[in-house]
């Protein structure tokens, strides 16, 4: 099994996880600015695309992300949270940049794109 943190020390790693929160929060009201819709509607429509994306690339989230991003992501999917894919982009993109991962790193480069 993954990790329960993408990266557990506490140096660099909850100053990247919150990096990663606010860089996912921007790209989703530049998406929703973009497109003349609502950052609710662009939250949604980046979670659902997202999802296929994992689904197409077979990610296994607890286990390449960190079982923190597949805890929060299955809680808030069963509750109907905008926030499922928060964490798995905030561990991700800990993950990316600290252990150059690069399955990581395909995450946050189709969060950047904005192809949703």
């Amino acid at each position: 099994g993954g990790n329960w943190f993408a990266v557990s020390d506490r140096g660099a790693s909850p100053t990247f996880h919150e990096l990663g929160h606010y860089k996912h929060e921007q790209h989703i009201q530049h998406h929703a600015r973009e497109n003349g819709i609502t950052t609710a509607q662009s939250k949604d429509r980046f979670n659902q695309k997202l999802l296929e994306f994992l689904a197409e690339n077979k990610y296994n989230i607890g286990d390449e992300i960190s079982g923190y991003a597949k805890e929060h992501y299955e809680y808030s999917l069963s509750i109907g949270d905008r926030r499922m894919t928060n964490e798995i982009i905030s561990e991700a993109f800990t993950k990316a940049k600290l252990y150059n991962d690069k399955r990581s790193q395909m995450i946050i480069d189709f969060l950047e794109r904005g192809d949703w």
